[in-house]
């Protein structure tokens, strides 16, 4: 009988801290120490020297395990530690419990949670079988010093009372002071939040304070909803000084077969009646709707829809919600095989730049495309594609356009390892169009291409790494399309940007709407090296021929000659320290640059820089209608201790003398418990119906308490000028 109350009783030790059920006495327990005394005097069952007790996956260590059974109550001694299922630890040095397991009492006490976060107490208590509460207690996430462990970490919250409710899994905290170092910095009389294992629960989130031009003062205040397991939500109440109140909603959830994101706000204000933000305004609603949804309807279709709409050009901008210059709405169904798709889609567009007057097209298309198995005709494989679109304007050119394609493509390696491509491709396009150069235009174009494209793909082995050169060589024939195709509209391939990635592709052009047609061979070089350390870098070098004089593109493309510009790409990473894609575009007559874009990001880990630089020269051959875009971009991160980093970049344009587009240093402070981040910003572009200047803002992330970002402020802390 004695024997088995000292297991109950010890099995009451794995309760401290935490919400235990009752315990069987057909449970498997494993006990172990070396001793275990019985004092018939005392009536109490003694287990001495390393004693361990394991049930349930909690493991409990004490010097000393001492079972009163007059009071029964049991008292565990020296280096009290428990091991619990969830990977929390408990080290006191005393702790006395009572049989019910409803009542408990530690001394000195420490819990070092999962996460590495953990609360120390002089003592502490638990009653009710729920409700632990720790005295003069304290709570931090921070790890402690290894020098000093008694010395302050970098944070920690310092309480009278500490109370974990294990039932509703929260933390309460009486008489609390935020400490930053040691240093008292913030003190409230109540905080309480959600413990760790908490992974989202509703209340009230962060709340912005502060500052900007265009709205004035400001607060923006958010309740977080979490509704089910697979929703919840996010609802804002904000006020400005200068804009009045706004409410909002975002809201989302994951569904059987979907998911659905909803985004909305409303406010009511003084707003420019004309497009370019001129004095004259009137008060009425404002807002956004922002809707995104998904639904697997089999296993192969797919229908989604998104809606991205707002009342007027600045107000997304000027509340801080997205700075995207055109908004996209989008009904979508779509159909999957392993060797097909299809697609049906109903587009809609917002233009929001007030230099645009231009109507946006509501665009509905109809595609599918699908393909053989390998090896089904001649040895090579079939493929047919149609596509249709049709383009309404509320003003302007309406259009439709019906194609149908059927290809095949074949590809052989010859003896001497060429490997020979083999391509031929036959389609018909269907025009409409109205008010199109103030007529309506119907054409019917039918179109066959066939190319053969050879390479030689050369591999060498070292010990030190992979190296290939790959030559190749293509002949494309076509009948020549006419250099004037005004009769039909060109909705898709207005632009034409010729680099190594079309150099031999069929169409040069990306739309459907103009065809890359005649006889032209196009020559290239590929080659490369992969390193066994990390290192590898890759080259490509091509130009194109055509058999005409006068090809029917348009100047400045590159392809306007005979013999096309020299395009070329280069990319290179050397381990960890550089990271370079380089792409050009030259003259054919006297090597002019005619296109450069260079990223490049090189250094170690603890110095950073980022150079972005991007050079067009779309000059015309007769030097007139000159289309000339050069900007550049910089960048560096200065990480000057494990925890400090420094980082800043900047933007311009190099064609103008107050070219300056963007600018923005930060303050960074990261480790294991805190993220702090001092941001500074300008902005020097002047958009319709907003101010521009310059932005400080900073942002604290306490790990697990919560994140907390100061609004942006316009002190105009930098002199400068802006322009539009």
């Amino acid at each position: 009988m004695f024997r088995l109350s000292l297991i109950r009783s010890l099995l009451l030790t794995t309760a401290l801290l935490a919400a235990a059920p009752a315990i069987g006495q057909d449970q498997p327990i494993l006990l172990n120490a070396n001793q275990l005394i019985y004092d018939e005097n005392a009536n109490s069952v003694t287990a001495q020297g390393n004693v361990v007790l394991v049930h349930e996956g909690q493991t409990l260590n004490a010097d000393e395990l001492v079972y009163d059974r007059a009071a029964d109550i049991v008292h565990a001694r020296g280096h009290v530690r428990i091991w619990q299922s969830n990977g929390d630890i408990l080290h006191a040095t005393a702790a006395d419990l009572s049989r019910d397991m409803q009542q408990a009492f530690v001394q000195q006490v420490s819990l070092l949670m999962q996460d590495n976060s953990r609360f120390i107490a002089l003592e502490g208590e638990r009653t009710e079988g729920r409700y632990v509460r720790l005295n003069r207690a304290l709570y931090t996430a921070c790890d402690l010093c290894q020098d000093d462990p008694h010395q302050p970490p970098l944070w920690q919250v310092r309480a009278q009372r500490i109370i974990h409710d294990s039932a509703r899994k929260d933390v309460i905290y009486r008489n609390a002071t935020l400490e930053l170092g040691g240093l008292p910095v913030f003190y409230t009389p109540y905080l309480s939040h959600p413990d760790p294992s908490v992974k989202r629960r509703s209340g009230f989130l962060a709340p912005v304070i502060g500052s900007r031009t265009n709205l004035g003062f400001t607060t923006r205040t958010y309740y977080y909803l979490d509704v089910a397991p697979s929703m919840d939500a996010t609802i804002e109440a904000s006020y400005s000084a200068k804009r009045g109140a706004l409410a909002g909603l975002e809201w989302r959830q994951k569904t059987e077969k979907g998911s659905i994101n909803l985004s909305s706000s409303l406010t009511f204000d003084s707003v420019p009646n004309d497009t370019f933000g001129l004095p004259d305004e009137s008060t009425r609603a404002r807002g956004h709707f922002f809707l995104a949804a998904t639904h697997n309807l089999t296993e192969n279709w797919r229908g989604s829809l998104s809606i991205r709409r707002t009342t007027d050009d600045t107000f997304l901008d000027q509340w801080a919600y997205t700075a995207e210059d055109v908004l996209t709405s989008r009904g979508q169904l779509e159909y999957f095989t392993p060797r097909s798709y299809g697609q049906m889609a109903l587009t809609s567009y917002q233009d929001l730049r007030s230099n645009i007057t231009t109507a946006e097209p509501q665009v509905m298309t109809l595609s599918y495309q699908s393909q053989s198995a390998p090896h089904h005709l001649i040895g090579g494989r079939w493929f047919l594609g149609f596509d249709n679109r049709a383009i309404t304007r509320s003003r302007g050119v309406d259009s439709a356009r019906s194609s149908l394609a059927l290809g095949w493509r074949r590809e052989d390696v010859l003896p001497a390892g060429v490997v020979l491509t083999s391509e031929a491709t036959a389609r018909a396009d269907g025009f409409l169009a109205t008010n199109l150069n103030n007529e309506d235009r119907a054409r019917l174009r039918p179109f066959v291409q066939g190319q053969l494209t050879a390479r030689w793909p050369l591999v060498r082995q070292s010990t030190h790494g992979q190296q290939f050169i790959e030559p190749i060589g293509q002949l494309t024939f076509a009948p020549r399309r006419p250099r004037d195709e005004s009769d039909i509209a060109n909705e898709d391939s207005s632009g034409l940007e010729f680099d190594t990635t079309n150099l031999f592709r069929a169409n040069r052009y990306a739309g459907y709407d103009r065809l890359d047609g005649g006889q032209r061979v196009a020559y290239g070089l590929r080659s490369g090296w992969s390193g066994h350390n990390g290192t590898s870098a890759s080259a490509a070098l091509g130009q194109s021929f055509d058999f005409a004089r006068r090809p029917g593109f348009a100047s400045g493309t590159g392809l306007e000659t005979q013999r096309s510009d020299y395009v070329g790409a280069l990319n290179v990473i050397w381990q960890d320290y550089a990271d370079a894609a380089y792409s050009f575009r030259l003259d054919d007559s006297n090597l002019d640059p005619r296109e450069h874009d260079l990223r490049l990001a090189m250094g170690p880990d603890w110095l950073r820089g980022t150079v972005n630089y991007l050079y067009i020269d779309q000059t015309t051959t007769n030097g007139t209608g000159a289309t000339l875009r050069e900007e550049l971009a910089l960048g560096a991160r200065y990480k000057f201790t494990p925890e400090w980093s420094l980082s800043a970049s900047h933007r311009r344009d190099l064609l103008r003398s107050d070219g300056a587009l963007d600018s923005s240093a930060t303050l960074t402070y990261q480790d294991e418990c805190l993220t702090f981040s001092l941001i500074g910003q300008r902005d020097h572009v002047v958009r319709s119906g907003l101010s521009s200047g310059d932005s400080i803002f900073f942002r604290l992330i306490f790990k697990n308490l919560g994140e907390f970002e100061s609004p942006s402020l316009n002190p105009d802390i930098f002199s400068g000028t802006s322009r539009n």
